[in-house]
Order: C-alpha cells, then structure tokens, then sequence
C-alpha cells in the first residue's frame, strides 16, 4: 500500500439487511465480508479492507447494522469510535446503503450519525445506493425511485437535492446458489455493479477527504490512546 493519507477511505451505512457486506465485497472485488440476505446481522463488529484499482488505494469500511442491532448507547458509541479510529484522516465517500427502492427507514441513521459525528457538511460526501435493484438499468425506474427520495420531505432527500447524480442503483445477487446457470447471471450482475460502483467512486473521490470535526478528534483521541 501506498502512504496512509493517500487511500481513499469508503463508509458503509445502512440498517440491517441492506446489502452492505455485498456491497464492500464487491467494491473491494473480495469475499472478505460475511453476506447474508436474512433481517438479522451478520456483522457485528466493524470490518474493513483495503484493495488497490486502477493504481488508487482503497479502504471500505462496513457497519453492522445501526437501526435493527437493538444496541446499548454504550456500544453504539464504542462502534463510532472504532469508525472514527479507522476514518481519521477522513472520509472520502460515505455510502448509505438501502435494499431495494427507497425507505423512509433509513432517515433516522443519516440524521443520527449528522448530529453525533457528522456535520451539516455531510451532503457534499454522501451517496445513497440502492442494492438489490434488480432493474438498475432501467432509467426511468431510477428516475422514479430518486423521485420517491427527494418527494419524502427528510433531510437525507438534501444528498440528491442538491447532487442529484449522488444516488447510484445496482444489484449484488447472492453467489452463493447452486444453479450454474442462475450463479453466471448473478457473477456478471455483480461485475457490472462493481464497474458502476468504482467508476462512481473514481469521479466522486477527487477533492480532500470530508474531516467532520467531531469525528476527527474522537479519532486522535482514540490513537493517543492506542500508544
């Protein structure tokens, strides 16, 4: 890997179930993330991984699942500060993950982690993906699911408002099937997701990192700690 401060730092959020460790598996082109498409997490600790494309150096960081993890506040806040450990030198993408069309579900973790680590700057970072969009190439279904976003009068619709391309669709089928035929069809889905996804993140990853303050310091505070 290249120097620290040059990898380019991808947050995964979303509630359980979105598809967020399909998705880090297949921006990070490994197998490395535990998938499952059950409503109960799977990930319950943080996970991440850095991979190289294209001569840049990535890390994803994947969640467990905020809103459906019934957690203490204690361990909430013990999963933001390992967020900020892992994001010190600040984010570069923060991906909030929903299955499928929009739900209006996914509000409060945008609104939650704006008010505690994040700030009101968090909409120029911030891209909404859909998984589990099994028409992402269809336009005009696109076109009516970031209608159905920017229609719900919730603070998470200012991320398209005001950077109407920062919501990408795509669909991460499971490979996990024992059909030869369905298992091709799912792997070239998958590949087509992950050109999309890092072809997204080439253009969107160009500008200094998103340094909320809050977050910043709870991270040198957590790496003095560490010494």
């Amino acid at each position: 890997m290249t120097d620290k401060n040059k990898i380019k730092t991808i947050l995964l959020i979303g509630k359980t179930g979105s598809g967020k460790s399909a998705l880090a598996n297949v921006i990070s082109g490994t197998d490395n993330f535990k998938e499952s498409e059950l409503s109960v997490s799977t990930t319950k600790e943080i996970q991440s991984k850095e991979f190289r494309e294209d001569n840049v150096d990535y890390c994803v960081i994947d969640t467990p699942g905020i809103i459906n993890a019934d957690w203490s506040q204690k361990k909430l806040l013990i999963m933001i500060a390992k967020v900020a450990y892992l994001a010190k030198d600040g984010i570069d993408q923060i991906l909030f993950v929903t299955h499928g069309r929009f739900d209006p579900v996914e509000v409060p973790i945008y609104d939650l982690l704006k008010t505690i680590i994040f700030d009101e700057s968090i909409a120029k970072h911030a891209t909404i993906v859909c998984t589990a969009f099994s028409n992402f190439k269809d336009k005009s279904e696109i076109k009516e699911d970031i209608d159905l976003i920017l229609n719900s009068e919730s603070n998470i619709s200012e991320i398209v408002r005001e950077y109407e391309e920062r919501c990408v669709h795509v669909d991460n089928p499971s490979i996990e099937v024992e059909d030869v035929g369905e298992l091709k069809s799912n792997k070239r889905k998958r590949n087509k997701s992950r050109e999309i996804l890092l072809e997204y993140l080439s253009k969107n990853c160009q500008g200094d990192p998103y340094k909320p303050e809050k977050l910043i310091q709870l991270g040198n505070k957590i790496t003095k700690l560490r010494c």
